[in-house]
Formats: C-alpha cells, sequence, structure tokens
C-alpha cells in the first residue's frame, strides 16, 4: 500500500495513531495485555494538515501497532 501524499512532495508529516475499543469476544487474540480486557484496534494515518488519508481495518488487540504499520506499509518512512 502506499501512502496518499502529495506528488510533488518528497517528505511529508504524518500523524499516527491507534486507538481501542472493547470488545465482547472469547478469543484470546483479542486480550490486550496492555489495556488488560479483550479489544479492537483500529490505526488512524493523517497529515499535518489534518487531512486523514488512511484508516485501518480493525485488528485483535494483542497485535502491536508497529505490527499493523509494518504489515500494510512495511518499512516506509
Amino acid at each position: 500500500a502506499k501512502l496518499p501524499l502529495a506528488p510533488s512532495s518528497r517528505k511529508a508529516v504524518l500523524i499516527v495513531d491507534s486507538t481501542s475499543a472493547r470488545v465482547a469476544s472469547t478469543d484470546i487474540k483479542a486480550y490486550s495485555d496492555y489495556k488488560h480486557h479483550r479489544c479492537a484496534k483500529v490505526q488512524v494515518v493523517a497529515r499535518a494538515d489534518g487531512r486523514v488519508v488512511d484508516v485501518s481495518q480493525s485488528y485483535p488487540g494483542s497485535v502491536h501497532d508497529k505490527r499493523n504499520w509494518k504489515h500494510k506499509f512495511g518499512d516506509y518512512v
């Protein structure tokens, strides 16, 4: 996947944040050791001007935010 950036820009400031929401699930993969409950996570990527450029699909609470980024964008930095 590629991030939609301005064609003329070689560098861009991106804001990346993940949020979690509690879910009623018996799936052990949904359990977050950090939050101490079962949850689903979503990662949002926005430009510095506030324009949202990507929203991930939900993923289990046990998955680290960096792993989700690497799965979608690789080592793109």
